[in-house]
């Protein structure tokens, strides 16, 4: 039988067997998997074992804090060995059988990530695939309460399901390769192949044979046929990275492909007509490419029928520290280092940094600070010099704003002014999260809202 294992949260490392028919998930003692935390519900889920198809479908039972799988919120889903399960501040992960016969929870879906070899670029030899890699089981990138990170869940719970085209657009760092997985993850295309190729890896002719594939003589090095993205993704996802990069010529082929008009193999060969769902991502401005000329307007809108914006990490508030911890946690199992948590300081300054790297950046600056720290928690001097040093910078906005020039008093700004500036920064800060921003002024939220109404700020 499958089983569930605590991973983070109090009763770290319990075991939970999935018994067959129902399983009832919460703080309720009489439940079948039982969770000692405040924030879980009494009846959180259920988790329903189907052992007739071999399935295990997870339902949330109308919980205060929501259900999340891989990082997205859903109220019910299929599971599969490898799913990971927050609910509330305990984290379980769904393990299969032991004896591998694969009844009780299916195997994990197959992927493929395309790249060159370290010695093609020069070679001119047929381009080799690097080996199969996992779609990754634990999204972290996603995790998160700020709203614009709730509104991106529950966009990806949405679009998952429908099969449309998903254009993912953001910085670099925010997780769009992530949002991709938890999209495919989430879909019914879930049990098919995971392919993802970078856009602005490749020119020429070695991006279109990764895309679409090609026939024995080709091009140079060409000696074989070999089959692109576009075949291997049959009956599963295709995510392309950067796809703001893409010459015109393959646009032209990308837009017939996408459209179930067919396309041809590098070198001829039959017309093909894959059954993929393909998301993209980009970190530039599709719409303003196509003004200059640089971007289809027919392919911008044939792939963004969803689009969904992952936000920066300075527009996430306290996020910050949530992903902060989970990283720490996920080097503590990988490392065995006995590392705590983070000191006060070390938490203002992750809050005061900009971090415009995004979560990767985040994700770096905790692994240096795991190596470099030496005491039970992480202090500032252990995060890099730039996020450290981010303890220094002024807080709110306090200059004189464009075009006073003395304010009246030297450019000194009135209390009324500095009191609207502040309240502006922190609800920046928290995300546009009223509650929390309120707990940061130190008011209630009766008060917060009377400020915003009196100084007319926009939320």
């Amino acid at each position: 039988m499958p089983r569930l294992i605590v991973t983070d949260g109090p009763n770290r490392g319990a075991v939970h067997p999935v018994l067959p028919d129902r399983n009832r998930v919460g703080r309720d003692p009489a439940s079948e998997v039982v969770l000692l935390d405040e924030g879980v519900s009494r009846l959180h889920a259920e988790l329903v074992l189907d052992l007739a198809d071999g399935r295990l479908r997870l339902e949330d039972r109308g919980s205060r804090n929501g259900t999340f799988l891989n990082g997205v919120r859903c109220a019910r889903a299929d599971l599969e060995a490898g799913d990971e399960l927050r609910l509330a501040g305990v984290t379980l992960v769904v393990v299969g059988d032991d004896d591998g016969s694969g009844s009780g929870v299916a195997p994990c879906v197959s992927t493929m990530t395309l790249s060159l070899d370290d010695g093609d670029a020069a070679g001119g030899a047929a381009p080799a695939r690097r080996a199969a890699v996992a779609v990754p089981r634990s999204p972290t990138y996603l995790l998160g309460d700020s709203d614009p990170m709730r509104r991106v869940q529950e966009q990806i719970a949405t679009a998952a399901p429908a099969g449309a085209a998903v254009l993912l657009t953001g910085e670099s760092g925010t997780g769009k390769e992530l949002a991709a997985a938890a999209i495919h993850r989430l879909s019914p295309r879930r049990r098919g192949p995971f392919v993802a190729i970078n856009g602005a890896a490749l020119r020429g002719d070695l991006l279109e044979s990764e895309l679409f594939g090609h026939e024995k003589g080709a091009f140079t090095g060409a000696v074989a046929r070999r089959k692109g993205a576009f075949e291997l993704a049959t009956g599963g996802t295709l995510f392309l990275d950067e796809v703001g990069e893409l010459p015109g010529p393959t646009q032209a082929t990308l837009l017939r492909a996408i459209e179930g008009k067919g396309f041809r193999r590098l070198g001829g060969g039959p017309e093909l007509r894959p059954d993929v769902r393909v998301v993209t991502a980009t970190n530039r401005d599709l719409l303003a490419l196509s003004a200059e000329g640089a971007f289809r307007a027919d392919l911008y809108y044939r792939l963004a029928v969803v689009e969904i914006r992952l936000p920066p990490l300075r527009e996430r508030g306290d996020d910050v520290t949530l992903l902060a911890e989970r990283f720490l946690a996920d080097l503590r199992r990988e490392t065995g280092h006995r590392l705590e948590g983070f000191s006060a300081e070390a938490r203002r300054a992750l809050l005061a940094h900009r971090w415009p790297g995004n979560v990767r950046e985040l994700r770096n600056a905790v692994e240096r600070a795991a190596i470099f720290c030496r005491s039970p928690e992480v202090e500032p001097d252990d995060l890099p010099p730039a996020v450290a040093a981010a303890l220094d910078a002024p807080v709110g906005e306090l200059a004189p704003r464009d075009g006073d020039d003395d304010g009246g008093e030297g450019g000194m700004r009135s209390l009324q002014e500095v009191e609207r500036a502040h309240i502006e920064a922190v609800l920046r800060h928290a995300g546009g999260n009223k509650s929390r921003a309120a707990r940061i002024l130190g008011i209630d939220r009766v008060t917060l809202y009377a400020r915003i109404k009196r100084w007319g700020i926009e939320t």
